[in-house]
């Protein structure tokens, strides 16, 4: 039934882009509806048609059209995140440096005890290369010795831009640990000097370790905290005229799912509002915190609420499920 076919028709709307909503235009009218005007459903339908087709439209300015002043907060808004990003990265870069030292003590003191655990000496160089080059970035760092594969250190980065830190852990204390494997192999070759890699030993080491990761992971939430605050002020007018439209199609698609003989399904105009919803919920800015032309991150969402969180909770509060209950259109 050509009825069932709405949304594909209200796809079309696009082709009206140029159409002025804000100066009081009325939209036109689509064929579709010209001819079922003496239904009951018909003004619920044509409010839905004009309010997707704002939504659509206000959607292309945000994207496309931004007037002078807007584009001007917009530019103020990325430039201020860039330049936070830009200072949080050189601190991260001091951290990892520190970090970088506190690793190659660990790996130091573990050579002293992988000859008599079977590890060649290049082994360790080529991890710790691996390591400071920026090759390993994350995961359990392993060698090889007689016993098999064993476990040093667990690394779990944390990134700004192209900039990270880590929080270090050590493996569990069990066979596979090269911790636990180096003190029963030196106690076995009766030496004695196993304090250094006592579990309290190393506790302390990774702690050091992670001294100042808390101070990183502080500083980041608060750099995405207030960088999505300040691209959700950037675009206060668009984001009111958008969520008082999406309000009033959430309205319109509750009205029209209570007429038990609505035309069409339903499910055909919730579809399509749920997509516009996620279009505009899927635009982001880029943002570049390394001084490069390429994006290091882009921000999403922000055109909802203040606060990543928030956003997602209210596109699931806004997206539209209609019952499972059966509509018949007026042909049936």
């Amino acid at each position: 039934m050509q009825l069932l076919k709405m949304s594909a028709t209200f796809m079309s709307i696009w082709l009206v882009s140029s159409v002025a909503f804000s100066n009081g235009s009325v939209a036109p009218e689509l064929p579709i509806l010209a001819g079922v005007k003496n239904s009951p459903e018909y003004p619920v339908l044509r409010r839905i048609q004009d309010l997707t087709l704002e939504l659509q439209l206000l959607e292309i300015t945000v994207k496309n059209r931004r007037d002078a002043q807007i584009e001007e907060k917009i530019s103020g808004a990325i430039k201020a995140i860039e330049n936070q990003g830009t200072q949080i990265g050189d601190k991260f870069k001091a951290i990892r440096k520190e970090q970088l030292e506190g690793i190659f003590s660990l790996f130091t003191l573990a050579r002293t005890y992988g000859n008599m655990m079977g590890v060649a000496a290049i082994e360790w160089d080529e991890l710790l290369g691996a390591i400071r080059d920026g090759q390993i970035t994350a995961g359990m760092l392993t060698i090889h010795g007689r016993s098999g594969t064993l476990n040093i250190l667990s690394l779990t980065p944390l990134y700004i831009g192209r900039q990270l830190v880590w929080s270090a852990s050590l493996p569990t204390f069990d066979r596979k640990s090269f911790w636990v494997q180096a003190r029963a192999r030196a106690r076995y070759l009766g030496y004695r000097g196993v304090g250094p890699i006592s579990n309290a030993a190393l506790v302390a080491r990774t702690e050091r370790l992670n001294a100042s990761y808390g101070d990183a992971e502080k500083l980041t939430k608060e750099f995405f905290t207030t960088g999505y605050s300040k691209l959700y002020l950037a675009f206060e007018t668009q984001r009111y005229a958008i969520l008082q439209r999406v309000q009033l199609a959430r309205r319109a698609l509750v009205e029209l799912e209570k007429n038990n003989t609505a035309m069409g399904t339903p499910e055909e105009f919730s579809t399509l509002y749920n997509q516009v919803l996620e279009n505009l919920f899927s635009y982001g800015v880029d943002i570049s915190v390394s001084g490069a032309s390429q994006r290091d991150f882009a921000v999403k969402g922000f055109l909802f609420a203040e606060s990543p969180e928030r956003s997602q909770e209210l596109l699931k509060k806004l997206k539209y499920s209609p019952s499972s209950t059966s509509y018949n259109s007026p042909s049936s």
